[in-house]
């Protein structure tokens, strides 16, 4: 694996990946490190692996759900919003995740 195209690969889909995942789990940031780990241990080219990286993103994403619902119930109030507000925009990040 060559380290430019990782770079490279996590310029572009690294927010949308912990996006992707924050749908199922409040830890995106981790699952996402975790899938990447992956990734790498398998020696896998990232740039023509996309797909692989998303569907492994979201599995372990739905295991932490599953391992976390156990400990505590996933609701509304103890979600992170997907969206973070920016004084500059008119959307509200609140509004937008419960929508």
């Amino acid at each position: 694996m060559n380290p430019e195209s990782l770079r490279k690969f996590l310029n572009e889909h690294e927010q949308n990946l912990t996006l992707f995942a924050r749908q199922w789990c409040n830890s995106p940031e981790d699952v996402v490190q975790d899938a990447l780990m992956e990734l790498v241990r398998k020696q896998l080219d990232p740039v023509k692996n996309v797909a692989w990286v998303y569907t492994v993103v979201r599995n372990k994403a739905v295991s932490a759900l599953r391992k976390n619902s156990k400990l505590k119930p996933l609701n509304e109030s103890n979600r992170e919003p997907w969206f973070v507000n920016n004084d500059a925009d008119t959307l509200d990040g609140i509004t937008a995740t419960k929508a």
